[in-house]
């Protein structure tokens, strides 16, 4: 059971990253226009955030009852506020995919509109938290700063899975993923990823301090929940290296070259290889997230 929740934390994560943060990154992408394969995507990660919700729900209720009831299901949805995130998740998420559905004439204002859809989605997940267990002024700035810290590493993760696709596509010389297209999306990640990252940084800070604080430090090597933070921590400066990488020398080497007229596929596939491994730990940071929220933090004790 323990298992099947943590996946189903998972797969909302990775859903709403894919939903919010890809929807986000195209639609910043002036003048361009999501191709087909990208808002595939989009919808892929729409489905798997709505398939994920309803398998917390049922999990939910499956562990408050003790097995499979009915009764503790219509409960949870309509008597608590993981119910109420979950019933306007999928609400939201319906609506972003028949939007994305209707997408087969490309339109930039639809697309910011499933970005807004997204975006809600993304901060419904915060009612699944530990911010929720705080209260008063504590609580509102607890809960706040999750929900930044919701949106801005699904920002982070959801544009990562565009550019692996992008730059795919480039490599397999995908018609409508051009030098330039490319290359205007790296450079615009650059500038918007620099202010994620930075919101994540600050966020985790705030929503350490919540959950760790200066009293428990030494819960982080004495507990679970603890070690598996280091982990994300460790995993986490992984993927700063690798953004670092992009922002300082993959793209600006890329950009020399295409303006020289020099072959930039041995660029691409370095930029390639690199997002690649990001994406990867981004993943195991998630899974890590959706562990270690299913466990009390050090300051719960």
């Amino acid at each position: 059971m323990q298992t099947m929740l943590v996946l189903a934390r998972l797969g909302q994560y990775v859903g709403t990253s894919g939903l919010f943060g890809g929807a986000f990154f195209l639609a910043r992408q002036h003048p361009d226009l999501p191709t087909v394969g990208e808002r595939r995507l989009l919808i892929v990660s729409g489905l798997m955030l709505m398939a994920a919700t309803i398998a917390a729900l049922g999990l939910q209720a499956a562990d408050m009852a003790g097995g499979a009831d009915p009764s503790m299901m219509a409960m949870v949805l309509t008597s608590t506020s993981f119910g109420h995130a979950a019933i306007s998740r999928l609400v939201v998420v319906a609506v972003a995919l028949l939007l994305l559905l209707l997408l087969n004439q490309p339109n930039r204002h639809r697309l910011w509109l499933v970005t807004a859809l997204g975006a809600v989605a993304t901060a419904s997940l915060a009612w699944g938290g530990h911010a929720v267990s705080n209260e008063g002024s504590a609580g509102f700035v607890h809960f706040s700063t999750d929900v930044v810290h919701l949106l801005a590493a699904a920002f982070w993760i959801g544009a990562l899975g565009i550019l692996m696709a992008m730059v795919t596509g480039h490599l397999a010389r995908t018609v409508g993923t051009p030098a330039r297209r490319l290359d205007r999306a790296l450079s615009g990640f650059s500038g918007v990823g620099t202010v994620a990252v930075v919101l994540v940084i600050l966020s985790g800070l705030i929503n350490g301090w919540f959950l760790v604080g200066p009293d428990h430090l030494r819960g982080l090597f004495t507990t679970l929940y603890g070690r598996l933070l280091l982990i994300k921590l460790a995993l986490f400066m992984v993927m700063l290296g690798l953004a670092a990488l992009h922002r300082w020398r993959l793209t600006p080497r890329l950009e020399t070259a295409e303006s020289g007229g020099v072959n930039i596929r041995n660029g691409v596939t370095e930029i390639r290889r690199s997002i690649a491994l990001e994406t990867v730990s981004a993943v195991l940071v998630l899974g890590l997230v959706a562990w270690f929220g299913t466990l009390a933090p050090p300051n719960d004790g």
